[in-house]
């Protein structure tokens, strides 16, 4: 009988050639964003776009909806206006949704009606599929916003056209709209942001509650891969949403892999743990915190106060045992998120310039300091491995740039003091603006 540490060992290779070969052929995880010019626009950055008027970003997330009028000044971007609101609590229709983020705001609602064409993005926590925001639970408040069945929902569910009539309704002018799901959006504010040049390539991962990768041309859920089917114990169907990749790698997942290997754990001849009920301590996705927590606390980071009281609790040896289960949930959701990332390159090719990609990370998970150095050696170690992409007839990518988080490009170079603001918020803007900017060469605007 396989002992749990025993049963959560993967063969990260393995899983590496499968999650290629998956992006590769997209079978459902790769999602057209539409964005290649403004992807271009960020780049080459046309005087269009580095001093660009006023726009109104709106990011509607999982919790929150934050609200920003900003423009680009040499470059960088200034906020002038704002705001966060919280998701509707009961279910709210378009127009009434839209009535609170542009009419109720009195800054807002200025800009919209006092401008003969308000530039308006917006940026969904989930795929966008051509003009209809899809996903089936998502922000379940908003009705009429979101498609939840997409053969039933599509054809009243068009977005731009649905703001456009609701503007009209309103009496407000007519806007300049564009909008995509949250991981390209802020990818695209990173790379507004940076230094990238015409010929680089960039890719973004996003794992937080989720996992999520971009290209530049495509919002790819990775984290949505049937892949966690050998174990029905540590990761059974009805609580993996069918065994997606999500559920050991992301925030969703991890709390809940660290219980149920607990309870393994506990029925072994010699372990301490079957004494103690720790199922409230991993209970939700905020407990995923913990089980980081407790990884940390064996790699030098020492324990926070939510480790210091579980070891308080259960004693030094059976908070070794923790330690060992954390580590392998940990390092295990590491080398996935690498294998993630390498994947997506290899999908993107190399640059014809011979620079590698330039990458960036976001999300909890990524930029925790006990997982982000692990992640880019692994990366690494990867893309250093050419047996690997012989067996899947790709060339082999080049070492990337991996030097800064997103939050850290845009805290370096905006103006807007992001504390607590969702990065995508910067991305949201940037994008309007790459929609209704022009290259130097094309004339006036």
């Amino acid at each position: 009988m396989s002992t749990v540490l025993e049963r959560l060992a993967y063969d990260g290779d393995k899983e590496f050639i499968r999650v290629c070969e998956l992006i590769l052929s997209g079978r459902g995880l790769v999602f057209f964003a539409g964005m290649q010019r403004h992807f271009e626009v960020a780049k080459h950055k046309p005087a269009s776009f580095t001093d660009h008027g006023t726009v109104l970003a709106i990011s509607i997330g999982g919790t929150n909806i934050k609200i920003m009028l900003a423009c680009m000044q040499h470059g960088r971007m200034v906020a002038s206006h704002v705001r966060t609101m919280s998701i509707p609590e009961k279910p709210t229709g378009f127009d009434a949704f839209f009535d609170d983020v542009l009419l109720k705001d009195p800054a807002v609602f200025r800009y919209m009606s006092e401008n003969p064409l308000p530039e308006v993005g917006v940026s969904f926590p989930m795929a966008v599929i051509g003009d209809v925001a899809y996903h089936q639970t998502k922000v379940p408040t908003l009705n009429g916003v979101i498609a939840r069945d997409f053969e039933r929902d599509a054809p009243t569910h068009d977005f731009r056209r649905n703001f456009a009539d609701y503007l009209e309704r309103r009496g407000l002018p007519p806007a300049a709209l564009f909008f995509q799901g949250d991981g390209i959006v802020a990818h695209h504010g990173a790379v507004s942001l940076s230094t990238l040049e015409p010929g680089d390539k960039s890719s973004l991962i996003i794992c937080g509650t989720g996992m999520a990768t971009g290209d530049e041309e495509n919002y790819i859920q990775l984290g949505i891969m049937n892949l966690l089917d050998y174990d029905e114990e540590l990761y059974p169907a009805g609580e993996t949403e069918k065994y997606q990749y999500h559920y050991a790698v992301a925030g969703k997942g991890l709390f809940g892999l660290m219980d149920r290997a607990i309870r393994l754990k506990s029925k072994e001849r010699g372990s301490l743990l079957g004494r103690f009920d720790l199922s409230a301590c991993f209970s939700s996705s905020v407990d995923t915190k913990t089980v980081a927590d407790i990884y940390k606390s064996s790699h030098g980071f020492g324990r926070t106060a939510k480790a210091s009281w579980i070891w308080e609790m259960v004693g030094a040896d059976a908070y070794t045992e923790l330690q060992e289960i954390a580590t392998a949930i940990m390092e295990r959701a590491a080398r996935s998120v690498a294998n993630s990332f390498v994947a997506t390159i290899v999908k993107m090719k190399p640059a014809a310039n011979g620079k590698g990609h330039k990458l960036f990370f976001e999300g909890s998970i990524c930029v925790d300091p006990g997982m982000l150095p692990k992640i880019k050696l692994h990366i690494v170690e990867i893309i250093k491995d050419k047996s690997l992409f012989d067996a899947l007839g790709e060339p082999q990518p080049y070492i990337p740039d991996m030097e800064a988080t997103i939050s850290e490009v845009c805290a370096a170079d905006s103006t807007v003091n992001l504390g607590g603001m969702d990065v995508t918020l910067i991305g949201t803007a940037s994008m309007i603006m790459a929609c209704t900017s022009k290259f130097d060469n094309e004339g006036e605007e």
